[in-house]
């Protein structure tokens, strides 16, 4: 299926410094609340705007190839990765939105069962999509 495009390798250095930042930004969390609302806010606005500069694009260039009667292992790690992107982009913003409703006051948002969505989903997608960009790379599992 296709083969990788320079946005794949970008985007795949872009998820990593995301998977990082989440990985911080949970990390700060009982340290420092302006540590934790920093990182989360700045993954939150690279990962949407890697989804709409590289993933869409990318994901647009692949539908073509995916047949949903016969999927193949590529076609599931695509159609997984960004389902699971895709609601942890949506929890995301909805958590900032949530938080922008108290004025972006430090430890005013107890929004936790959103943080906590949030953070997995992100882990979850990111596992699946290094492992795919691994997977396409070197042709594990073809």
């Amino acid at each position: 299926m296709g083969e990788l495009a320079w946005q794949n390798h970008v985007d795949f250095i872009v998820q990593l410094g995301v998977l990082a930042g989440t990985l911080y930004g949970y990390y700060t969390y009982r340290k420092s609340q302006r540590k934790h609302s920093k990182a989360f806010l700045a993954v939150t606005a690279v990962n949407t705007a890697a989804i709409f500069l590289l993933m869409t694009p990318r994901l647009l260039d692949h539908i073509p190839e995916i047949s949903l009667s016969n999927l193949d292992v590529h076609a599931t790690l695509i159609l997984t990765h960004s389902t699971i992107g895709a609601v942890a982009a949506i929890v995301s913003v909805a958590l900032i939105i949530t938080w922008g409703m108290v004025d972006f006051k430090l430890g005013k948002c107890r929004r936790q069962d959103l943080m906590a969505l949030t953070f997995i989903t992100w882990v979850i997608a990111a596992g699946v999509g290094i492992f795919g960009y691994l997977r396409h790379t070197f042709g594990w599992l073809m």
